[in-house]
């Protein structure tokens, strides 16, 4: 009995330690956000949007090489998208600022815009010139990176300010993942079909896919933004 007291002595300050780990880790990483429905809402649609994001930055190159442009000329492709990729955040975040619309709305429809210029690129290879393809591309960039800030932006609205740099942490982690699967997918669907042709409209309807989760998310009809989620108490 005195050897069990002594044991449980033992080992209940290792046990007490690892527990306060596990509690500052959870606070750290905002592991309860992921029960929120807001907010698992948004990592799923953000998700959806890095799986098809980078497909035509990877591609581009090959799409072009395979319709017949020299390989400077295919290279150009994505130099011009990410000429316009400037460009395209420059004028979102003026826009945004400009606060006529929701922030929702706007990401949405940056969202939609992005998949279907995705899913353009290869359409406007069949007209068989290199004008019509680089104007796809320029499109694509654009709304590439008008969409590139906002996901991010919009988390505080949905956690709150104490709460942001968790939540952003895990949908960083969580979005990377897509990110990894999109690219690889668009690989393999060349690999079957012998054309970018499927790559790009798959990779276009993760975006727009993309757009139909946030249109899930509570008060998204509303004209207005619902009220802050209340701050968190202090520890």
């Amino acid at each position: 009995m005195i050897l069990h007291c002594s044991f449980v002595l033992q080992t209940n300050p290792d046990s007490k330690a690892s527990q306060s780990i596990l509690q500052k880790l959870s606070s750290y990483l905002e592991l309860p956000v992921l029960f929120e429905r807001p907010y698992i809402t948004h990592v799923i649609s953000v998700s959806l949007m890095n799986a098809g994001f980078f497909v035509p930055y990877i591609h581009l190159v090959a799409l072009g090489r395979q319709v017949g442009f020299s390989e400077y000329k295919a290279a150009f492709l994505v130099s011009g998208a990410g000429i316009t990729d400037i460009v395209g955040r420059i004028f979102s975040g003026w826009f945004t600022d400009l606060r006529y619309f929701r922030m929702i709305h706007v990401l949405t429809a940056w969202a939609i815009l992005l998949g279907v210029s995705i899913m353009l690129i290869p359409l406007s290879t069949l007209a068989g010139s290199y004008n019509v393809v680089m104007v796809s591309s320029l499109l694509y960039g654009f709304c590439s990176g008008a969409l590139t800030a906002l996901p991010f932006a919009f988390v505080p609205q949905i956690v709150g300010l104490g709460r942001v740099l968790g939540a952003l942490g895990l949908l960083q982690m969580i979005e990377s993942g897509a990110g990894l699967f999109g690219t690889p997918l668009s690989g393999y669907l060349q690999d079957i079909t012998g054309t970018y042709t499927v790559s790009f409209v798959v990779a276009g309807s993760f975006l727009l896919l993309s757009s139909l989760a946030l249109a899930s998310q509570p008060h998204f009809f509303s004209r207005t933004d619902p009220p802050p989620p209340e701050p968190r108490p202090l520890r």
